[in-house]
């Protein structure tokens, strides 16, 4: 346990004893690794807290500091940059997707033009699909954007498995990591100052909230990393029955 205390008050330090005895009888039970926490009263933060290891194999502790992948957090900053633009008047909802798009975007199925809206609510027509790992540097967001709406299938579990899409827009909710990334190319297509889907978040909320441990890089590996980030990394773990394998990034 890696942590700072910053309040004397009884009613506080009554949960943090709590939590410090539940959370590692929780990770037990889960096979976790390792975790951080930070607990707020009021808009101050009272506690923060690392257990277990960031890293298995150099066995480095987890700290208040660590930094974890965002995973499908990472989507909210994708809606803000959306509504950023929309308040500016760049951007209008309800507008077809293609009024945005450097390439044409067409459901099969038929029905009325995808809108911005469609895609902010996981209701464009496309189907459900992983954020799978590449095992190499991907290409840019406008590459792989445009080359996933030019297959028919959707890649899952290393197979063309699934149609691209299942409904026309507007009739079905289905949750889509391909729809969120054509929201990202579309903010870097659309903002004006001409800066990439990154540079935008990292410009327009990161570096205004003084969030000075968090990026949203284009590529997650060392070489599109700041140093001090890096640094600070936990290693993702698969379990696979008793042996936990590095999640590749």
């Amino acid at each position: 346990l890696t942590e700072q205390v910053r309040t004397t008050s009884e009613k506080d330090l009554r949960l943090i004893n709590a939590l410090r005895s539940f959370l590692p009888l929780l990770m037990h039970t889960y096979g976790t690794p390792g975790m951080n926490i930070a607990l707020a009263r009021r808009g101050e933060i009272v506690w923060e807290a690392g257990f277990g290891y960031a890293d298995l194999g150099g066995e480095r502790k987890m700290t208040p500091e660590t930094v974890f992948n965002s995973g499908s957090m990472g989507k909210v900053y994708t809606g803000m940059a959306i509504m950023k633009l929309v308040e500016e008047g760049v951007i209008d909802l309800n507008a077809p997707i293609n009024d945005y798009l450097p390439f044409e975007v067409v459901n099969p199925l038929g029905g009325r033009p995808i809108t911005v809206h469609d895609l902010m609510i996981h209701r464009p027509g496309l189907v459900a699909d992983a954020a799978l790992s590449l095992f190499r540097t991907p290409d840019s967001l406008k590459e792989s954007v445009e080359a996933e709406f030019a297959r028919d299938m959707t890649p899952m579990g290393g197979g063309d498995s699934m149609p691209r899409w299942i409904a026309k827009p507007g009739e079905q909710f289905m949750y889509s990591n391909l729809g969120i990334a054509t929201l990202g190319l579309i903010v870097e297509e659309n903002n004006p100052e001409g800066l990439s889907f990154s540079e935008y978040i990292q410009r327009s909320f990161m570096d205004p909230l003084g969030m000075r441990l968090s990026q949203y890089p284009p590529v997650q590996d060392e070489a599109h990393i700041r140093e001090d980030i890096w640094a600070e990394r936990s290693t993702g773990y698969m379990p696979m029955g008793s042996v936990w394998i590095e999640t590749p990034p």
